[in-house]
């Protein structure tokens, strides 16, 4: 299977009384199987707080990474397991190669080292979410509930999704409840689905996103 780009046209959902929506506040509710060996501190949460509101510069865009975090934790070594986490530290690496700024919880709390509050994370990722011109999903985050929150808000703003998944996982049911989304709240976000074999792969398509994310907003 080849490469694609999907730019998701879901206009035959709005109007649907059976659509499913967020429920309850914007909340980050945070479940460790273990006990973080430090948690955030106040000092760290303001400097999050002041790189979140500096803009960015001219000629680039903000991107918030979101995904599964906690059913990726390994018990054993209390972070993130490599092969989830490497991909994400590769990701955030490429992004500024094509003028993008990205910012996730992934490294924020050194995937799974760092604990977090729930009144710190809640407030860092609504911040994220209303700074950012895109959101970036992770493949694999079907069954996390923050990553259901945030794509909600995200719709109900009108940001643009990028969704990214594995040519292995197409993740069915979760690419058709992100449509709902989007039908729902009528923000008018743009959905990009990409499904993906290689990192090569995933950043080509990325950076030919990207590109046209920029002739738009030009």
């Amino acid at each position: 299977m080849a490469i694609t780009i999907e730019q998701v046209d879901y206009s035959n959902l709005r109007g649907r009384s059976d659509l499913r929506d967020g429920v309850g506040p914007f909340d980050m509710v945070l479940t460790y199987p273990y006990t973080p060996k430090q948690f955030f501190t106040e000092k760290q949460f303001q400097i999050h707080i002041i790189i979140l509101d500096t803009p960015p510069k001219k000629g680039f865009l903000r991107t918030f990474i979101v995904g599964g975090f906690t059913g990726y934790l390994d018990l054993t070594t209390r972070q993130l397991h490599r092969w989830y986490s490497d991909p994400i530290d590769e990701l955030h690496l490429f992004y500024p190669t094509i003028k993008v700024i990205p910012y996730s919880c992934f490294k924020r709390e050194r995937h799974g080292e760092l604990g977090i509050s729930k009144e710190h994370a809640t407030i860092l990722d609504q911040k994220a979410l209303d700074n950012s011109d895109f959101l970036t999903v992770w493949p694999g985050a079907s069954d996390s509930d923050g990553t259901r929150k945030e794509i909600d808000y995200a719709t109900k703003k009108g940001t643009d999704l990028v969704c990214l998944f594995k040519e292995e996982n197409p993740e069915t049911e979760f690419r058709q409840r992100i449509m709902e989304s989007a039908a729902v709240h009528e923000g008018g976000s743009s959905l990009t689905f990409i499904t993906f074999g290689t990192k090569q792969e995933l950043y080509s398509a990325l950076a030919q996103v990207v590109d046209e994310m920029k002739i738009k907003t030009a």
